[in-house]
């Protein structure tokens, strides 16, 4: 809690009764503390968290906006002794691990407080800040807030904070005197007259006719605006360096003020002897500022947003400039460009960094909102990083500023970093393009800064493929990376382990081991073996090995690693996690594990994933899959088909039910139901991703058309020959003019038509159509390729049934062989095959059982 217990807490017990009755009825409870601004919200759910701090775990956090929330909301983290990195590179997962610890038992008894929840956009039901709000058995939850509708769509019990009644309100007046037993005689009648006749006396009496005109903040009525002006008139006659600094305070963000602000503001008496601790004791005595600590147990200061509002509507125009621009000064002097060494600082500064650049035209908030930029993307806040960097550039340009020199060229890289991180690779390559001609001829080729555009240029240019042009800027980069910094700067490495990834991925794989032995040996050295770019250079180097045919070399790789994986020798962020799952996807394709092994190998992957970021995460819902296909290949198939559909089933909730990935996973529970010989339920699901193509791609559509042998091949299943065979013919037909007769797509409807046909005992037009499609499987995959296989095994199939024997050995002994060589003579299909082969030799007694 980041404020200390109001001693001169008056009355309120109707509302803290209310809110200890609700919260005491067990279970999860939201309240809602309501009511207009200033009116004492805030005050009550204090007064509430101090009487049961020894009882129950208290937690505050900011509700205005998501930036403060978030901030908060993570430095719950030590308390609940969740390990985790500062510079973490995914907020959001640091946010969930946050919540799901309130969810979970460790967490104990507690409350938690949200501040000031009057933004609806981030605190309604589908705000940034609600998804990371506890849910659950247990806990409660307490929102001060003006907004009736954020209480409403967060499911709260209203409690109505009214204004005091006048008892209670002279009793708050008298409290707060500094020494009410010392007041004069006629200060005393004074005093009476307020307090018994201030709701009788006209209007015009009481208020500076300036404060007529103005556009007041909802909640801010006409009597506190009065009440703060008289106050800050008083405290300018009498001391004039104590009201300096709340006219400084009221530009930076009203919480959380660090003291270095202001001992940094240059303001006259800041470092004067004792006239600095006088005038803060002058400040809070009035409570116009609190004087409290932060995070760090720093001093820090603290506004009440409505003293901030009113001292802005006190000053004239002239005068709110003059000392905005001081405020913005300030922060300008010590907003530092970013670094992990000062982390904490552009924390603690940021709130007020956006405070003073608001609507600001100065070449200083240019700059600020320059070094906010470069903060909030390597915090992962890419959305505002990005809102602040495009702020900065139109401030540079408006200004007259944009001369296309070196500090402009940085602003524009930025932004396509900023973009590539969000993942809008084309706009990333527009900007990375601007600024590499603009650093070429600012500050030349070799210029390391110019070296950096050209190598995030190539970046962007691999997330879309295009990777020959990526490779050629690639090598452009290291080679002037080379020429200027040492081999083992860490900018050479990211060149060289970038460059190898390039290789591997367009199949170079001898080329990219080179590159990827040098990368991994200079990262162990600079950055340590478990960093994850030392990690992911690790897998890339996998890969090219088995690219090679290197699979035992590649087996010790990623066996190194899924051991340390085991020990948790490092953090469980995104990044890494999704190396992991990769060097297990490396290990079950090149059949280096067995199915049991890659079964456990994927659980142990889904629980991590799902613990560390949420079983909503893209990588969480992946690892699911993948633990379906292990479970599938093993014959499981109820349980995959379950797996599968839960999996689905998170996917429709977090992206909708347009998702570009519901096909394939359709494509996976259709098949796992055929193999359980759920044949409706197969149909079901089979019909789902014809019409789901349908929809987004066309009728024609060769996506469509695929979808269709899908379905065809569930009729088939059923004993619905007709309608299959109709179906195929229709597909066969509109593939080989749209796709061509040797495609493989093309290829899998004629061979699922040649099997229907077979199944209705038509074997002579079966045969044909088997034969043309296992003859064009080989000349297009090859031989041992599954695709192959299955039409072979399909032709052993239909020379059993004719009675040609020696044929249908013959292609059997082949199936069998190859499925066991590409996929191991454990898994599901390569027994099928060898357990059907084995009773046809028993039937033909082609098995010699004496030996």
């Amino acid at each position: 809690v980041p404020y200390s217990r109001n001693n001169n807490f008056i009355a309120r017990e109707n509302s803290l009764r209310r809110i200890k009755k609700a919260a005491g009825n067990g279970g999860h409870v939201r309240l809602a503390l309501h009511g207009p601004g200033g009116i004492g919200k805030t005050q009550v759910a204090l007064e509430y968290a101090y009487q049961h701090a020894d009882r129950r775990s208290v937690f505050w956090v900011c509700g205005n906006e998501f930036l403060g929330f978030s901030e908060d909301f993570r430095s719950i983290l030590p308390y609940a002794r969740i390990p985790h990195r500062i510079a973490a590179n995914e907020e959001k997962e640091l946010l969930r691990t946050v919540r799901d610890w309130f969810e979970s038992p460790a967490s104990g008894d507690w409350v938690l407080v949200i501040d000031g929840a009057d933004n609806e956009a981030d605190c309604n039901g589908k705000g940034p800040i609600s998804e990371f709000l506890p849910r659950g058995p247990k806990g409660t939850i307490i929102f001060t807030t003006r907004s009736r509708r954020v209480a409403e769509q967060q499911g709260c019990e209203i409690i109505e904070i009214g204004k005091m009644g006048d008892r209670d309100a002279r009793a708050l007046f008298l409290s707060r005197l500094e020494n009410p037993k010392n007041l004069s005689e006629a200060d005393r009648k004074a005093l009476t007259l307020i307090l018994h006749s201030l709701d009788n006396l006209p209007l015009a009496l009481l208020l500076p006719s300036k404060i007529h005109d103005i556009q007041r903040e909802v909640g801010m009525t006409e009597s506190i605006l009065n009440t703060y002006f008289l106050t800050f008139d008083q405290l300018q006659e009498r001391m004039p360096f104590a009201a300096d600094i709340l006219r400084l305070f009221a530009f930076f963000d009203h919480k959380q003020i660090p003291e270095k602000l202001l001992m940094r503001s240059n303001l006259d008496g800041v470092h004067g002897e004792g006239s600095l601790d006088d005038a803060i004791a002058k400040l809070v005595g009035l409570s116009l500022v609190i004087n409290g600590k932060d995070g760090a147990g720093r001093p820090a200061y603290e506004l009440h947003r409505l003293v901030r509002h009113s001292i802005q509507e006190y000053l004239s125009e002239e005068e709110a400039l003059r000392w905005k621009e001081k405020a913005l000064e300030v922060v300008w002097r010590l907003f530092p460009h970013y670094k992990h060494e000062v982390l904490q600082e552009c924390v603690d500064y940021l709130p007020h960094a956006l405070a003073v650049t608001e609507n600001s035209t100065s070449p200083m908030a240019e700059e600020v909102c320059f070094r906010m930029a470069l903060y909030l993307k390597e915090a992962a806040h890419h959305g505002t990083a990005e809102a602040q960097i495009r702020r900065c550039i139109k401030l540079r340009e408006e200004s007259g500023g944009a001369s296309y020199g070196a500090e402009y060229w940085s602003r524009i890289g930025l932004l396509a970093s900023i973009l590539l991180e969000l993942g809008y690779a084309e706009e990333a390559e527009v900007e990375y393009r601007r600024a590499v001609r603009g650093r070429t001829k600012a500050l030349g080729t070799n210029h390391p800064d110019t070296l950096s555009s050209i190598n995030g240029l190539a970046v962007a240019l691999h997330f879309q493929g295009r990777y020959q042009e990526a490779e050629k800027l690639y090598r452009s980069a290291l080679e002037g990376r080379e020429i200027i910094l040492k081999h083992g700067h860490r900018d050479v490495l990211e060149s060289v382990a970038l460059l190898g990834e390039v290789l591997e991925f367009q199949e170079k794989h001898e080329e990219a081991e080179v590159m990827c032995r040098r990368a991994l040996e200079g990262r162990k050295g600079v950055l340590g073996p478990y960093h994850p770019d030392t990690l992911e250079t690790v897998f890339h180097l996998a890969s090219a090995l088995q690219g090679q045919g290197k699979h035992d070399e590649a087996e010790v790789l990623c066996r190194r690693v899924l051991e340390a994986f085991e020990k948790a020798l490092w953090q469980d962020d995104s990044r890494t996690l999704l190396i992991i799952h990769k060097m297990a996807e490396v290990l079950q394709e090149g059949r280096r594990v067995t199915f049991a092994e890659a079964e456990a190998l994927n659980r142990r992957i889904h629980e991590r994933c799902e613990r560390a970021l949420g079983a909503e995460h893209q990588l969480t819902r992946a690892s699911m899959n993948n633990l379906a296909g292990s479970l599938s290949d093993q014959g499981k198939y109820h349980e995959a088909a379950a797996t599968t559909r839960l999996a689905m089933e998170i996917l429709e909730e977090c992206e909708g039910p347009d998702h570009p990935d519901i096909p394939m996973i359709l494509y996976n529970l259709t098949q796992m139901l055929q193999d359980e010989g759920k044949y409706d339920e197969a149909e079901v699901s089979s019909r789902r991703i014809v019409k789901f193509y349908e929809k987004i791609l066309g009728p024609d559509h060769p996506g469509t058309l695929v979808s269709h042998s899908i379905l065809a091949g569930v009729l088939r299943d059923q004993k619905r020959y007709d309608e299959a065979e109709e179906m195929l013919r229709d597909a066969v037909k509109i593939m080989e003019k749209v796709l061509g007769p040797e495609d493989p797509d093309t290829l899998e409807a004629i061979d699922s038509l040649a099997f229907v046909l077979q199944q209705e005992g038509r074997y002579g037009e079966a045969e044909n159509l088997h034969l043309r499609a296992l003859e064009g499987r080989e000349k297009v995959l090859g031989g041992g390729a599954i695709d192959t296989l299955t039409s072979l095994w399909r032709l052993a199939k239909l020379y059993k049934k004719c009675g040609q024997a020696a044929d249908a050995d013959s292609a059997y002994r082949s199936v069998c062989t190859g499925l066991c060589g590409a996929l191991g003579g454990q898994h599901s299909i390569s027994r099928k095959c060898l357990d059907e082969y084995e009773a046809f030799q028993v039937e033909h007694q082609l098995i010699d059982f004496t030996k």
